[in-house]
């Protein structure tokens, strides 16, 4: 079981200080660690992306967590000890990638073949068909390469990017910080289940 350890947090720390998620996680021993806001106004609002966003890069490590209820506290447990979404969970993250999905190729016409603008929906629509296809908890072995899960990583990724620079212009509460947020954690989901998948094929 991958533990907590003084590298792993420094980086962590640093990509949430990139993210503009100004919290510091600091452990307590190898598997219990506590996060602390850096400066109430800076952090309000923004604790259920940061949750969000430490599970998400420590998964993404090796390092499986699991908040203490609703806290910012969490403790390391054994990747197969947890189950890591819940039904609703996972229907509402098939909702929203089907939704974008189709979004996506609706757009992907209005561009010419062979531009930068639909190689790179191609890339996107084809990245979230396999999101898709794990949330949906099909076989995906028979259907993707290790290579093309690697590939999908960046497309889901450069998503949840530009949602929460968009989410950042909005209050919490509003039906566009809403909208945002039920994309970011939908994507997620989609990219600590790719993770999961490339590591099996390791």
């Amino acid at each position: 079981m991958q533990t907590l350890t003084y590298n792993l947090l420094v980086h962590l720390n640093a990509a949430l200080f990139e993210k503009e998620l100004y919290f510091k996680v600091e452990c307590h021993d190898e598997i219990h660690a506590t996060t602390y806001g850096m400066g109430a106004c800076a952090c309000d609002g923004k604790q259920d992306v940061a949750r969000v966003f430490i599970k998400s890069y420590l998964e993404a490590e090796g390092c499986y967590i699991q908040f203490i209820e609703d806290s910012l506290s969490f403790v390391v447990v054994d990747r197969n000890a947890i189950h890591q979404y819940t039904n609703e969970e996972l229907v509402a993250a098939l909702q929203v990638v089907s939704s974008t999905i189709s979004n996506c190729e609706k757009m992907q016409p209005k561009f010419a073949e062979g531009t930068s603008s639909h190689t790179l929906l191609k890339n996107r629509i084809k990245a979230l068909y396999i999101s898709k296809a794990l949330i949906s908890n099909e076989d995906v072995a028979e259907q993707y390469t290790k290579e093309e899960l690697i590939e999908a990583m960046a497309p889901i990724t450069s998503i949840i990017s530009k949602c929460e620079k968009g989410q950042g212009k909005f209050a919490e509460g509003t039906s566009h910080y809403t909208r945002f947020k039920k994309i970011i954690d939908a994507m997620y989901i989609s990219k600590a289940l790719l993770t999961d998948e490339i590591d099996k094929r390791r």
